[in-house]
């Protein structure tokens, strides 16, 4: 829920409550000051009753001897009624010969037991009649018989007058109350128009990530005007960090392209010619050294030992400066240069390359049969392709010890998935999200096999520029599948393009 809907419900309900207190407390007054007038005159009313009645009671063996001519003559307005002690109706006005005013013989027994009794009012309905308020009168004799009077009068206007009051009042209350709120919502919206504003410029400065837009803002300087304010210097101290880190990268990425590509030409000779040298050495070792016999010999194995060790590195070396290399050219935005290559080709250049990368002895190499992809072509970069398989198919090599590697394939109608599956160590299920990132290795021989724990970071990058995916599946100990898909076509289909 936004801040302006809160900020209209929660003023919009403190205003119902105050009207609703005061909308009562206002009943309440209206209804005590209209039947006051009313309970006053009835009071009067019952005086006047017992002022005439008292001198003519009398209890004759429990009969109530009453001259009826003291009430003939009593007001249409009001209704009066003599009960005597035992419930029993014994004279009535001319106003009630329709009615019977309603009373409660409970409350005979109580004016009979206390002593002086109270008199009291009752507001009452008739059945299919009007309201009324009925005064309750006892009169005692002197023998402390009783007779209960009650004078009634209509409440009808009082009441009509309390309902219009409530209906009105509600009606309005309901109009205030909208209209508070709709003023409110406008009110709240107008001074939160500048928070919207806000998240309107910071989401454009996230989708467009440009650091140099600022926050245009030229009202007062409140709190908002503040905030706005301080967002506007943090934007410009993130901006000045940022182009200090990109340029900061920028010399990183420059200098790690250059240096990667000045050592790849020396170490390309130093690695040639190293390699020259111990195959000519391991032919004319006694011609080169001149000495004989077993100590020509220790001398041949430490020497070819040497250059052995210093083939191997800068063979490393190499391959560490060439994934350099292809790191600096993914983080400074290089673009690739693809075209549909045959995927027949692609496998049979990794197929070329495999002898100079399978080192384990007892895994078996397996190749499924490449005459299913004589009709598909795949749309990339050719060098690239190949070593992105090749960076999969070294790593099956180098992590199984034991029982086989194979590559197999995947046909669909616009991609080809090429399938690396090995009977290696596998990978545990919670390092999977990050055997692509740089520098990670999850083998659990770390330190042993040789590696950087980059090439995988290479493969993720080269199957990013080709729109390509990659799945992976293993089992811990029992081995890993990755399934690299690439987009790609039948030739009849490249044909018609």
């Amino acid at each position: 829920m936004s801040i302006r809907m809160k900020l209209t419900l929660w003023y919009s309900a403190l205003l119902t409550i105050i009207l609703f207190i005061f909308g009562v407390s206002v009943y309440f007054i209206l209804q005590i000051s209209l039947l006051s007038d009313v309970k006053d005159d009835l009071k009067v009313k019952g005086e006047e009753v017992f002022q005439q009645t008292e001198w003519y009671v009398f209890f004759n063996n429990s009969v109530l001897n009453i001259p009826i001519n003291t009430f003939g003559a009593f007001e249409s307005i009001y209704y009066l009624q003599v009960i005597d002690e035992k419930g029993n109706i014994r004279l009535v006005s001319d106003s009630l010969d329709q009615f019977v005013l309603p009373f409660d013989k409970e409350d005979i027994e109580k004016f009979k037991q206390s002593s002086p009794a109270t008199p009291y009012y009752k507001t009452v309905q008739l059945e299919h009649g009007p309201h009324l308020m009925v005064y309750y009168q006892p009169i005692y004799d002197n023998q402390q018989n009783m007779i209960l009077i009650q004078i009634a009068r209509e409440i009808g206007d009082q009441i009509n007058s309390l309902n219009i009051f409530k209906w009105t009042y509600s009606i309005a209350a309901i109009a205030m109350i909208s209209f508070a709120a709709s003023i409110g919502w406008f009110m709240a919206r107008k001074a939160l128009k500048p928070i919207d504003h806000v998240i309107t410029v910071t989401e454009e400065i996230e989708r467009t990530a440009d650091l140099h837009n600022r926050i245009q803002y030229n009202g007062p300087k409140d709190e908002i005007g503040r905030l706005i304010l301080k967002m506007n210097g943090m934007l410009a101290r993130i901006q000045k960090g940022y182009n200090e880190l990109e340029e900061l990268y920028r010399s990183q990425r420059r200098f790690v392209a250059d240096a990667s590509h000045e050592l790849r030409t020396p170490l390309t000779t130093i690695r040639g010619n190293m390699e020259l040298l111990y195959k000519m050495f391991a032919s004319y070792h006694e011609q080169i050294v001149g000495i004989e016999g077993n100590k020509g010999n220790e001398h041949k194995e430490m020497m070819m030992e040497s250059m052995q060790d210093v083939v191997s590195e800068t063979q490393r070396m190499s391959r560490l400066i060439n994934d350099m290399l292809a790191l600096a050219r993914a983080d400074s935005g290089y673009e690739m240069q693809k075209s549909w290559i045959p995927s027949v080709t692609i496998v049979s250049e990794c197929l070329r390359q495999i002898p100079f990368i399978q080192k384990e002895d007892g895994v078996e190499w397996i190749v499924e049969d490449t005459d299913r992809l004589q009709h598909y072509t795949v749309y990339g970069n050719e060098d690239y392709v190949v070593r992105l398989l090749l960076i999969f198919i070294e790593n099956a090599l180098k992590y199984t010890d034991a029982g086989h590697v194979a590559l197999g394939f995947q046909l669909q109608s616009d991609k080809v998935g090429f399938v690396i599956e090995d009977t290696g160590i596998g990978i545990a299920k919670e390092q999977i999200p990050y055997i692509f990132d740089r520098y990670y290795r999850a083998d659990q021989s770390r330190g042993e096999k040789p590696g950087t724990g980059l090439g995988l970071s290479i493969a993720k990058w080269i199957i990013d520029q080709h729109d390509g995916s990659v799945e992976v599946r293993t089992v811990v100990n029992k081995g890993t599948t990755f399934i690299i898909w690439l987009p790609a076509m039948m030739k009849s289909e490249e044909n018609e393009e």
